[in-house]
């Protein structure tokens, strides 16, 4: 299709636009010129359609080192469901007979990165249908020659990954002194035993007629392949349906540090299940994700928690991070696993953790959410008159930053504390009504600490009270109306889509006033018009903040989160999508690296 003819039909130029629409028009209808011709139309036709299915998760602005670049456009193909049973991705620079030491480092190190990003960016939904193997064309002599390199041999290493393989090595330990008479290592393992349990015991194929003979098989998986997902959407799989956001006057569901409340401090090695249905205004049944605002307290050692639906395996993804002794908030959106439950994760050595629901999804009536551009609302540093300690203050929404006068029942937003007196805490809560026993985020004196919150309003208004005299920002991202006006929420297994930090990534901070795209369209489906992302700012140089939004328009005057050099700030937000299913980040100042995990969509 044009110039572009590598990016899966992705082309804008309207010559390729052109030829894509003619191919498409020769299968409307048989012409004269046979069956041939018919067939040979209908398959042009059906590569087109394929491409035009394709082409949102293609990304020509990757530029990641071969083959980052192509196993990442293979797990997004992966989870669109498009349906292919083998994927080949081919590395290439192997064939070294001379530096071998050096050139080999930096392709197996290219080879980890891609096979690190493959299975980050592949959904949990096909973790367990999905297993890589890497084979050689050819294997390496183990005498060095003259140039400090190799000649070929006759045998080579494959590795094979994936949840259904089964560790360790298979095979005789290669030996350096029993060798060919021409110097060859031995195969201990004939190659055509490894396809032939790969094509019989994971694609289900019939490898005699295959490979033309019967080989013996491999003890290499440990069971047969999930079954497929059930909407035929990698991303979506078997997780929770959409819902419909009902907004809670927040209410405690655990706090550790409490003889009552809680198992105590969690370790790594002992997750917390915590039952969501049921309690805290959340109904026991027709719910899909909850809306908790977690946070870590007294950790013993630095670390992170993630929290993911019950019965699922833990995901590589953190919802808030933590430095030992801090006490760190953030709101996350989470569905709902087995028997109602949640399930919280803590890498610190030791952590009490403190959890409040303030809303939750499903099929039980509710608002839908509009999400929109961040707006500020409220900067009292504008004024001077900071929020004074134990005092509500009563905020009206309604009508106000791009929120409609009448039919909201809720909003999200993101509130910054910022040079308070004292440490302690904020609330957000429904105006007129008493302020719960609950946090929205914690501070200490002099830090400046952000976190999203999801309030519902009463008469329009939400009421905000510290228990420290400090100054806050209210920025709004999207709003909550009674009718079907808006998108339903569907929360996810988190998937992680960005990480400067891994060399198969950018593999450098984001530099001051810089921008870096996100690219959702593995983790999020076609039809998504925002995502709940939760947004990591590593090592931060200097003090600064990071704004999130669509990057389809001027940058708002708004922060999802503010840096404090060398720690690690986390923050979840709203984020509208643009056209090709991408978001953008924002660093103010000095330099930074930047992790964003899909935690659920809208759409």
């Amino acid at each position: 299709m044009g110039p572009a003819a590598g990016a899966f039909g992705a082309s804008t130029e309207p010559s390729a636009d052109l030829l894509a629409r003619s191919l498409a028009s020769f299968a409307a209808s048989p012409n004269v010129r046979g069956p041939l011709a018919d067939a040979l139309a209908s398959a042009g036709s059906t590569m087109v359609d394929v491409n035009r299915a394709v082409a949102p998760l293609y990304a020509p602005a990757l530029v990641d080192p071969q083959p980052a670049h192509d196993l990442e456009l293979a797990a997004r193909l992966i989870n669109s469901g498009l349906g292919s049973r083998v994927l080949t991705v081919t590395c290439v620079g192997y064939d070294t007979h001379a530096s071998q030491l050096g050139w080999h480092a930096r392709l197996l190190a290219n080879l980890d990165a891609g096979l690190a990003r493959f299975f980050t960016v592949l959904s949990p939904a096909y973790a367990g249908r999905v297993c890589v193997l890497v084979v050689s064309e050819f294997g390496r002599a183990p005498k060095a020659n003259a140039s400090a390199g190799t000649d070929h041999g006759t045998a080579g290493l494959h590795l094979l990954l994936g949840a259904r393989v089964r560790g360790g090595r298979h095979g005789a330990t290669p030996s350096l002194t029993d060798l060919s008479r021409l110097g060859r290592e031995r195969v201990s393992v004939d190659q055509r035993s490894v396809f032939a349990t790969v094509l019989s015991r994971w694609l289900a194929a019939d490898d005699r007629q295959v490979l033309g003979a019967t080989y013996p098989s491999l003890d290499l998986f440990t069971g047969p392949p999930d079954p497929a997902p059930v909407d035929g959407l990698g991303a979506a799989g078997d997780l929770p349906r959409a819902g419909r956001i009902v907004a809670l006057t927040p209410a405690r569901l655990l706090d550790t540090r409490e003889a009552g409340g809680g198992a105590g401090r969690v370790r790594p090695d002992a997750p917390v299940e915590l039952i969501v249905a049921g309690v805290g205004g959340v109904p026991p049944a027709g719910v899909s994700s909850v809306v908790l605002n977690v946070t870590a307290t007294e950790p013993s050692t630095a670390g992170y928690v993630t929290v993911w639906p019950t019965g699922s395996p833990r995901p590589l993804a953190s919802n808030l991070n933590v430095m030992r002794g801090d006490t760190v908030p953030n709101l996350v959106v989470a569905a709902v696993g087995d028997g109602g439950k949640v399930s919280l994760f803590s890498s610190a050595a030791s952590a009490h953790l403190v959890v409040d629901v303030v809303a939750f999804a499903g099929d039980v009536g509710g608002g839908t959410l509009v999400p929109v551009t961040p707006t500020r609302l409220v900067d009292t540093r504008l004024t001077g008159v900071r929020l004074t300690a134990g005092v509500p203050l009563v905020v009206p929404v309604a009508g106000r930053s791009g929120v409609p006068a009448v039919g909201v029942v809720g909003v999200v937003a993101n509130v910054t504390v910022t040079e308070p007196t004292a440490a302690g805490y904020l609330t957000a809560w429904p105006a007129g009504e008493v302020a719960p026993l609950a946090s929205n985020l914690n501070f200490v004196g002099g830090q400046t600490v952000p976190n999203l919150v999801l309030v519902k309003l009463r008469d329009g208004a939400m009421a905000l009270q510290a228990s420290a005299s400090a100054h806050i920002l209210v920025d709004v991202c999207g709003y909550l109306v009674a009718n079907a006006t808006g998108v339903e929420l569907r929360a996810a297994v988190p998937v992680r889509v960005l990480d400067t930090r891994d060399p198969g990534g950018t593999g450098a901070p984001v530099g001051p006033g810089a921008t870096v795209a996100v690219p959702t369209a593995a983790a999020v489906p076609p039809d998504a018009t925002a995502v709940l992302l939760n947004v990591t700012a590593v090592d931060p140089t200097v003090p600064g903040f990071v704004t999130a939004w669509s990057g389809a328009v001027d940058r708002p005057v708004a922060s999802t989160l503010n840096l404090v050099p060398g720690r690690v700030v986390a923050n979840l937000a709203v984020v509208p999508l643009d056209a090709s299913g991408r978001c953008a980040l924002y660093n103010s100042a000095g330099q930074t690296h930047l992790v964003a995990d899909v935690m659920g969509w809208f759409a």
